[in-house]
């Protein structure tokens, strides 16, 4: 009896198992194909560019003097080769045939060619205003500025004492009302 209660446990196990089986067969095929439309899509845009493009990004916190060997010396860091196969791989596990079939369309337009040199420049224009805005709210958080803003946990600072407001005047920068301190009692 105990024998056909394991074959019966075991049929059981192999019958559930089958549709998982099925469906990573259906996966594996789906997935090579994914792999080389992966494989074309680099062809269209290689990892190689967007490595550049970060590395320049990055240079920009360099001083002048040394970027040109800071550049060389990261992108003689980083295996090109071992990173696309990376991308490649990573791209065929996220996105659908459709999908990668749609960027490969997209990204071989005139148009795309265009945003994708242009994107950098773009981000170097942006980040840096998005930095110090955060830094200013990181800052306030930290040292409490009173209504939103506060820390979880933290104390506002004082009335006494106004908390230093982030660059005034600048195209962007928030409005911060300078705090008066409190009057003094009479007799004190």
């Amino acid at each position: 009896m105990k024998r056909i209660g394991v074959w019966v446990l075991v049929f059981c196990i192999c019958v559930a198992a089958l549709p998982a089986g099925a469906q990573e067969a259906a996966r594996s095929a789906d997935y090579q194909q994914r792999l080389e439309l992966a494989r074309k899509m680099h062809e269209i845009r290689p990892t190689s560019l967007q490595v550049q493009a970060a590395v320049d990004r990055a240079a920009r916190t360099v001083p002048e003097a040394e970027k040109s060997v800071f550049k060389e010396k990261v992108m003689a860091s980083i295996d090109q080769k071992v990173l696309e196969d990376i991308s490649v791989k990573a791209m065929a596990e996220v996105f659908t045939v459709p999908e990668l079939q749609r960027m490969i369309d997209y990204f071989s337009t005139p148009e795309s060619r265009a945003i994708s040199q242009k994107t950098p420049l773009y981000q170097g224009m942006i980040q840096p205003e998005i930095t110090k805005m955060l830094d200013a709210a990181l800052l306030k958080m930290r040292l409490g500025g009173g209504g939103k803003g506060i820390g979880i946990g933290q104390q506002p600072l004082p009335q006494s004492v106004p908390p230093k407001a982030p660059a005034v005047g600048r195209p962007g920068a928030p409005s911060v009302p300078q705090v008066a301190p409190p009057a003094t009692a009479p007799g004190r």
